[in-house]
C-alpha cells in the first residue's frame, strides 16, 4: 500500500497528542481538588481552593488551545501532501530533491 502522507503530517498529529494528554492529566487534577477539597462559593475560607481549580483548569485550557494550533499544522500539512498526490510529485521534498539530481 502506497504511503499517502508525508511524515510532516505525522510528526503534527503524534506532537497534538501530547498537550491533549498533558490537559486531560490537568482537568483530571481539578477534579480530584475539588473532591478533596469540595470548595464553597460563600465560605471565605475555601476561595483559595476554588483559585487553585481555576490554575489548573486555565494551565489545562493553556494545552488544549496549543493542541488546537498542532491540528492546524496538521490540516495544513495534510492539505500540502493532497496537493502534491494531485501534482504527481512525491510526498518528501528530499526524495524530489534526490530525483531531481538523478536526472541531471
Amino acid at each position: 500500500m502506497k504511503n499517502r502522507s508525508s511524515a510532516t503530517t505525522w510528526n503534527a498529529v503524534f506532537a497534538t497528542f501530547g498537550p491533549y494528554t498533558i490537559a486531560n492529566g490537568l482537568m483530571l487534577l481539578a477534579l480530584v481538588l475539588f473532591l478533596i477539597f469540595g470548595p464553597e462559593v460563600d465560605d471565605s475560607g475555601t476561595y483559595w481552593s476554588i483559585g487553585l481549580i481555576r490554575l489548573v483548569m486555565l494551565a489545562a485550557g493553556i494545552f488544549i488551545f496549543k493542541g488546537a494550533l498542532g491540528l492546524r499544522k496538521v490540516n495544513a500539512s495534510s492539505r500540502e501532501d493532497r496537493r502534491r498526490i494531485a501534482a504527481g510529485l512525491p510526498l518528501e521534498r528530499e526524495q524530489e530533491q534526490y530525483r531531481q539530481d538523478g536526472e541531471e
